[in-house]
């Protein structure tokens, strides 16, 4: 049996606790929200996470690799070591000789999704938007009127906003031009998912004319939750995909104190809207 050993250096702008923490011990949640156009799932099948623990990850369709199995052979969190096999997968099965360095394409991806996934690094904030309106209005008003509603309540920041592709539903690329003047001069959204039974929406922000060189994308996960009182609780959790040379100029408090207080103020303007406009 031939074997063929590779080394390999990544470099990496994260403290190495963090880098192992996600790679080794948070794999199974972090593999498929990081890259979800890649993996479907990543899950323990046998084992608690130690050694001898068998891990499957299961690809999205489409892939010469649909799945993969690993098995630990050893992790030390105190000098920050791991050790895994692939010990199966639907690739190279049927070879009556051994892979060379030139086709070894299926496991170079394989291994780079694994070893590069926390590359970009991820900033994840969750924040809860009070609003005195009942939970359907405000879902209405933001996650399906929000082409008519934003221009009218807020003149004063957004000129227009308008499906470029798609009908409404997810896929549809919605883009929001902001007046002149301000540093955010236009925005393009991808809706991921809408739910008007459950009140859940999420969009991701695919372009705008800032962080193009720190930021691949954010996105955004909305769910309207009503209160005792007759209004809501919007929670919303934000997810953001930094490119790795640029992770140590993006400030997680900074994001959550400017951003998060713009939400709270659509928010508010919104609540404004329907108390001063019970019927719309």
């Amino acid at each position: 049996m031939g074997v063929i050993t590779l080394e390999n250096e990544f470099p990496v702008a994260v403290a190495p606790a963090k880098l192992f923490k996600a790679y080794c011990l948070d794999t199974d949640t972090l593999l498929p929200k990081i890259l979800p156009e890649h993996i479907k799932s990543s899950e323990i099948v046998e084992g608690n996470g130690g050694p001898g623990t068998i891990r499957k990850i299961t690809f999205t369709e489409g892939k010469e690799l649909s799945y993969a199995k690993q098995k630990i052979e050893a992790i030390d969190e105190e000098n920050l070591t791991y050790t895994f096999s692939l010990i199966e997968a639907n690739v190279w099965k049927a070879r009556k000789h051994p892979p060379n360095q030139q086709n070894l394409s299926p496991f170079s991806v394989f291994c780079d999704l694994l070893k590069f996934q926390v590359i970009m690094g991820v900033i994840t904030l969750e924040n809860e938007f009070p609003v005195a309106v009942a939970p359907a209005k405000v879902f209405r008003a933001y996650c399906l009127e929000i082409d008519t509603l934003l221009p009218k309540i807020l003149p004063e920041h957004i000129k227009s906003s308008e499906i470029i592709e798609g009908n409404g539903g997810p896929g549809t690329i919605r883009k929001i031009t902001f007046v002149e003047g301000k540093e955010l001069s236009y925005a393009k959204q991808k809706i991921e998912a809408i739910d008007e039974e459950n009140l859940t929406c999420s969009f991701s922000l695919i372009e705008a004319n800032v962080w193009k060189d720190e930021v691949e994308k954010v996105t955004y996960e909305h769910k309207f939750v009503p209160t005792p009182e007759g209004g809501c609780i919007v929670k919303r959790t934000s997810t953001y995909h930094i490119k790795g040379d640029a992770a140590h100029e993006i400030n997680k408090d900074k994001i959550n104190d400017v951003y998060g207080k713009k939400t709270a103020g659509l928010f508010k303007v919104i609540e404004a809207y329907f108390l001063a406009n019970p019927d719309a």
